[in-house]
């Protein structure tokens, strides 16, 4: 039921001023300072580190949370149904290890880097992509930011970055860990790479019947079929409800004389009106302005009003002279916040009640979207009470769509593998939360959507005949990536040896470039010019003959190697096999992440206490 926020920049600079530094950026946010050591035991609901977080501590951070993600109209127990107190404990937990983290390490970015990075933000670049310190100033202003403040969110960003991409597959390492893997990325290196497709190998001998037969059983479990769900759906809006309601002459009639209120039409006031910078030309304008229109004058900034009160904020220090001026007449020219100002009037309305006739049609309306939004309420209260709500006589009953969803997994692809044009992830949200045969409701602002799950197909495992094609197909792939890492094994020392990579690749068929410049940082953007390929890095230092690090590395990926070479082209670069050894794939796994979250968790001893917990509803 849960509608996520979406991207709202390419840039990860400008995604911290508009998701809000509350919500990205630990360090400002201080979600650590919540933890309290003298909290009631009976009210605490967790434990970090020995410190407590009491109930009272934790709900303004749940409904802080709640609203943001757009659920505040959520009744006690639907978010009870949903579990979304625990979900919101699970990112408050996060949240707070990660910081703890951060400042046990004393992970501290040198702020002239820091410098750097958000000058290379193209949030903050002229179209030639130079630094617009203009556009830097004006994004701080609309965000209500210091200059320190955002320095302290994106070093926020970079140290959290450090955590995941230095970790181990211990999830822990060493403190200088964070400086090295920063230096790395500064360093400026010559750069040689290429990919060898395995098409370009040798072909492997055909498969036995029992080659085939024990690759199956070996890989069985990733041929598993994944759950698939059927149902339907249908939309009813506020608009759709209307279109079937009939509102009578006496209802229109009713709602004008209970609410008189809502009908009155304050006095107002159009005129067009000149500004200036100073009295001198305001005066000389009043002279003038006796026989020629102000739009005419040419003097001063003119602008055209309509319908304006007397009470409206930019009016107010006219004074009295504002209201009691006639139809045509001229302001004598006075003194406010904004410069000299002079008006003429052109029209005055002295209000009073709007007629009936007048009014009918928005009360119509008014009356239509209310009972709508009835309607709408209790057809949620029906499917509260009785757990199912036919959709196809909902669609009949307003003359709607009724949309059947064919057997779909949760990604929204369908038994053939092809993607369901109408899959929306809130909606399969909710069938994958529902047994067969139940129904339940998604709200959306004007509308809800009724959804009922038909059928469920469990996830099983195909037999080796169903899918002896696929197994055939899989077993050639799986046998030319074990020929490239035979081969890239063999490389690899030849390389260490002294020999060319430019000659390995092609000689093998592949596609060699060349960088005479480049930072590290810049590589992984640079590696994807060659046929799309993202590799993972995972470099092996070596020495070449000159004695000179050089960072080698040699993966697979799908029917292809990719190689690469990395020389460091500054005088004493630092020693960074460590971090190559170990660096970026880890941080762009989210199961990673996850992992990682969890091995703080043990380290800093977190204890929740659900029985506390459910107290928040």
């Amino acid at each position: 039921m849960l509608a996520f926020i979406r991207k709202i920049s390419k840039t990860w600079v400008v995604k911290i001023l508009f998701f809000g530094l509350l919500i990205v950026s630990f360090g400002l946010w201080g979600i650590t300072d919540y933890l309290n050591p003298n909290t009631n035991r009976d009210n605490v609901v967790a434990t970090i580190d020995g410190k407590d977080i009491s109930l009272d501590q934790f709900k303004p951070y749940y409904e802080n949370q709640k609203q943001q993600l757009q659920m505040g109209q959520f009744g006690p127990e639907m978010a009870k149904n949903i579990n979304l107190a625990q979900l919101v404990m699970d990112q408050y937990i996060a949240r707070a290890v990660v910081e703890k983290r951060v400042h046990e390490l004393k992970l501290t970015p040198d702020n002239k880097i820091l410098a750097q990075l958000i000058k290379k933000d193209k949030a903050f670049s002229n179209s030639d992509g130079t630094f617009s310190a203009e556009k830097f100033r004006q994004l701080l202003t609309m965000n209500n930011l210091t200059e320190a403040q955002l320095l302290k969110s994106v070093g926020d960003q970079v140290t959290q970055g450090w955590l995941y991409e230095s970790a181990t597959p211990q999830f822990f390492t060493a403190p200088n860990l964070a400086k090295l893997l920063n230096d790395s990325r500064f360093t400026q290196y010559a750069m040689e790479y290429g990919v060898i497709k395995a098409k370009n190998l040798p072909t492997p001998a055909k498969p036995t019947p029992d080659d085939l037969k024990q690759f199956y059983q070996k890989h069985a479990e990733q041929y598993r079929t994944p759950q698939y769900r059927s149902g339907g759906m249908v939309r009813i809006s506020v608009a759709d409800i209307s279109k079937k309601l009939i509102i009578t002459p006496a209802d229109v009639e009713k709602y004008y004389n209970d609410n008189p209120d809502q009908f009155n039409r304050p006095r107002t006031i159009s005129f067009d009106q000149l500004l200036f910078d100073d009295e001198a030309q305001a005066k000389q304008a009043s002279d003038k302005a006796q026989k020629t229109a102000l739009d005419k004058l040419g003097m001063g900034k003119y602008t055209k009003l309509e319908k304006i009160t007397a009470d409206q904020a930019q009016f107010a220090e006219l004074g009295d002279e504002f209201t009691k001026l006639k139809k045509g007449e001229i302001s004598t020219p006075k003194k406010t916040n904004f410069g000299w100002v002079m008006i003429k009037i052109k029209d005055i309305d002295e209000g009073g009640k709007n007629s009936l006739a007048s009014v009918k049609g928005d009360i119509e309306n008014r009356l239509k979207t209310e009972r709508a939004i009835d309607e709408l309420n209790q057809i949620a209260k029906k499917l509260e009470k009785n757990g199912d709500i036919q959709g196809q006589e909902l669609a009949d009953q307003y003359g709607v769509k009724y949309q059947l969803i064919p057997l779909t997994d949760r990604t929204g692809k369908t038994t053939d593998g092809k993607q369901y044009e109408g899959f929306k992830d809130e909606i399969f949200n909710i069938l994958y939360q529902l047994k067969a045969g139940a129904s339940d409701i998604l709200n959306e602002r004007d509308a809800v959507v009724v959804l009922r799950v038909n059928e469920i197909k469990e996830s099983a495992i195909p037999t080796q005949e169903m899918i002896a094609d696929k197994v055939a197909s899989d077993w050639l792939a799986q046998k030319y990536v074990d020929i490239l890492e035979e081969k890239s094994k063999l490389w690899a020392n030849e390389v260490a040896n002294g020999a060319k990579l430019e000659k390995i690749i092609k000689d093998n068929g592949g596609q060699y470039k060349t960088i005479a410049k480049i930072q590290y940082q810049d590589v992984l953007q640079e590696k994807t010019k060659i046929e799309g390929i993202n590799p993972h890095f995972a470099f092996k230092t070596m020495k070449n003959k000159d004695n000179k690090a050089v960072y080698t590395q040699f993966i697979i990926q799908g029917d292809s190697a990719i190689i690469t070479n990395l020389t460091p082209l500054n005088e004493k670069p630092a020693d960074n096999s460590i971090y190559l050894q170990n660096v970026m794939a880890k941080a762009v796994s989210q199961e990673f992440q996850q992992g990682y979250i969890d091995a703080l968790k043990k380290h800093f001893k977190v204890v929740v206490k659900p029985n506390v917990l459910e107290r928040v509803y």
